[in-house]
């Protein structure tokens, strides 16, 4: 066969793949086959666009969290999983931000991507992270976020519109972040 048709056949396989509802939850799952991002980028998303995708995604204890629940809050999502070193240097900066806001209508939720139950429950234990966190075991949320590195952090707003998202670490997040929330809080 001629280069050309080498080319084709492979573009074919790759939307095939592509298409055949291939997970994330694959790519995320063991360390190393996902790109674990240490400089954070932040793409910002115009207010006018982005809708938050609704999920329904299991706490380590079994209860559900809805994120259309939490309308009228500022959401931080962070899709995040333990093997990354980037995201377990975030977790302590997410930490402070949920403290800073806990009296506020402002909710951090960790969205972990390889842990479940019992065994994630343990890990955020030891690792003494507070602010809520749900299990996504097969990767259908990170997905609808568009997740191709970690951590990424998405904020969504009062009225369920995605307003930034960051991907990788960036030790002034949470500087950016604050700013951010207040502008969102006071309407901005």
């Amino acid at each position: 066969m001629g280069k050309r048709v080498w080319v084709v056949l492979a573009a074919a396989l790759a939307l095939a793949a592509v298409t055949s509802g291939a997970r994330l939850r694959s790519i995320v799952s063991q360390p190393g086959a996902a790109v674990a991002a240490e400089a954070g980028s932040e793409e910002g998303v115009p207010a006018a666009t982005g809708k938050a995708a609704d999920f329904v995604l299991p706490t380590p204890d079994g209860k559900e969290v809805r994120l259309s629940d939490l309308k009228g809050k500022v959401v931080v999502l962070s899709f995040w999983a333990t093997w990354c070193p980037p995201c377990r240097k975030e977790l302590p900066h997410l930490e402070a931000l949920h403290k800073k806001y806990k009296d506020k209508p402002v909710q951090v939720l960790g969205v972990n991507l390889d842990l479940a139950g019992e065994d994630l429950a343990r890990w955020l234990e030891e690792n003494k992270v507070t602010f809520t966190t749900v299990a996504d075991a097969d990767g259908r949320a990170a997905s609808a976020y568009g997740v191709k590195l970690l951590p990424t952090l998405v904020v969504v707003d009062q009225e369920m519109k995605i307003r930034q998202r960051i991907q990788g670490f960036n030790p002034k997040m949470e500087e950016n972040l604050s700013r951010l929330i207040d502008g969102l809080l006071k309407g901005k």
